[in-house]
């Protein structure tokens, strides 16, 4: 929960908005949260590939931030060329993606398998 609420902090970057109109700063916020579940599932695609732990949310994030203003120009003017812009990207991503620290010492893997092997002993306490 922690990591989800500093993502959609740093992505909705409330501080730069100096609009007051209520609608802007609606749509911003759609659009941060929007940004966020696609950054969030393109993480999750490479966990898929990569394997649990080895992947940075923050880093795919930042990519997705990166190129967010090129993808909203083509689909809004050349969207028969999105396919072409985001081809070579998804080997940066996937590359960028990766967790700078993969040895960490609390890795999501660790405690994935402390929590299976909690699993089996409730249903004897139950």
């Amino acid at each position: 929960m922690e990591r989800i609420w500093r993502q959609a902090k740093s992505l909705a970057r409330m501080d730069q908005l100096q609009s007051r109109r209520p609608v802007v700063v609606f749509i911003f916020l759609v659009s941060s949260l929007l940004l966020w579940a696609i950054g969030n599932r393109i993480a999750q695609e490479i966990e898929y590939e990569l394997g649990l732990g080895k992947v940075s949310h923050d880093r795919v994030h930042a990519c997705v931030v990166a190129m967010m203003a090129d993808i909203t120009r083509l689909l809004s003017q050349q969207p028969d060329e999105l396919k072409a812009y985001l081809r070579p990207r998804i080997d940066m991503l996937m590359r960028e993606g990766r967790h700078p620290n993969p040895s960490q010492p609390r890795r999501v893997t660790e405690v994935v398998e402390v929590i299976q092997g909690e699993m089996k002993y409730l249903p004897k306490a139950a």
